[in-house]
């Protein structure tokens, strides 16, 4: 049986205290790893009762009420390691690292939960801001709200015609679900190769391009992700 973490003395709390009240030493400290023993209790509560009388008596200033009281939670805190190491399972480590690891999990799945409700709110947005476009024809368009997690950087990659830089700087780390293209340019009709993967990076959605695809026709795909139902 050891203390789990270093107990000061009184006066390592209170250093105009002297080293010992009568016969009572005050400079008495537990090192974490040291053994516990009944003594040490104790010794806990006649520092503790001393200080209380001697504060009681006004025979000493410099032992206040706040040195009395601190000397009381230092009993406790020596009496609850003791009681810890003698009464608590022996597997307490074990058991306390099972908790930490199912609150983990629930924390993921807290958080799995939450993307899934944002992605459901996306998705009803987006159901209204598709019916505004489609309306549109060919002007100007509103972004939908990202609904995937994660990049679309792979996608953009394997999509990328030769020759074509990706500048992605200004999108990384992946939005969140919800979001839009920061500076969307609704006109689609000057839409770049580079802008095309910029927009598949950002919602981690091909739109339905594939590799070979011209300009012309990524443009046109992407128009239909934004527009059709």
């Amino acid at each position: 049986m050891s203390y789990l973490h270093d107990i000061p003395s009184i006066r390592d709390i209170h250093p105009t205290l002297p080293a010992v009240l009568g016969s009572i030493d005050l400079n008495r400290h537990h090192d974490a790893g040291d053994n516990i023993a009944p003594n040490d209790i104790r010794h806990a509560k006649a520092v503790a009762k001393a200080l209380r009388a001697t504060q009681e008596s006004g025979q000493n200033a410099i032992v206040t009420p706040q040195v009395v009281l601190d000397a009381d939670m230092r009993r406790l805190t020596v009496e609850s390691a003791y009681s810890t190491s003698v009464y608590a399972p022996a597997n307490m480590q074990q058991n306390m690292d099972a908790i930490l690891d199912q609150l983990q999990q629930m924390n993921q799945r807290f958080d799995q939960i939450n993307q899934n409700l944002e992605a459901v709110q996306a998705t009803a947005n987006n159901g209204r801001i598709l019916s505004r476009n489609s309306r549109l024809q060919r002007s100007a368009f509103s972004p939908l709200e990202k609904t995937r997690t994660g990049s679309g950087l792979q996608r953009a990659l394997g999509l990328r015609p030769p020759n074509i830089a990706l500048q992605l700087a200004d999108i990384v780390p992946a939005p969140r679900v919800g979001e839009t293209p920061p500076q969307f340019q609704g006109g689609l009709a000057s839409y770049s190769n580079a802008e095309i993967l910029r927009m598949i990076v950002f919602y981690n959605d091909d739109f339905g391009i594939v590799l070979n695809d011209s300009l012309a026709m990524r443009i046109d795909k992407f128009r239909s992700y934004l527009s059709e139902f």
